[in-house]
């Protein structure tokens, strides 16, 4: 199984966990993450929804992808690098390698 965390709790995290998920299914997520005063559920489908400007434990081998609109993905990825976070991926980047690997690009 590859655990990962989904920066973003709104429909743009849920949909990117849904690819995910549909496109790997080795792929198990771990917790839905922001750093916004929007109101935001405590859990999405059974996975918990975290509050990381809070006090949150989360492990930095875990891949984040950054599900939110691109106003607030600097700010996101500045968050996550003060819990040690390695590895962020940007949902932009994300979909296009997506339709690359899975051979949705024609030529």
């Amino acid at each position: 199984m590859r655990y990962v965390y989904i920066a973003g709790a709104g429909s743009r995290g849920v949909t990117m966990a849904k690819y995910l998920t549909y496109l790997d299914n080795d792929v198990e997520i771990k917790a839905y993450l922001y750093d916004n005063d929007e109101k935001n559920p405590t859990e999405i489908e059974g996975v918990p929804v975290l509050d990381i400007s809070k006090k949150v434990y989360l492990n930095n081998e875990y891949p984040v992808y950054i599900a939110t609109r691109g106003v607030n993905q600097e700010k996101l990825k500045n968050s996550l690098k003060l819990y040690g976070i390695k590895k962020c991926k940007k949902s932009v980047d994300i979909f296009f390698v997506l339709l690359y690997n899975n051979s949705c690009v024609t030529e």
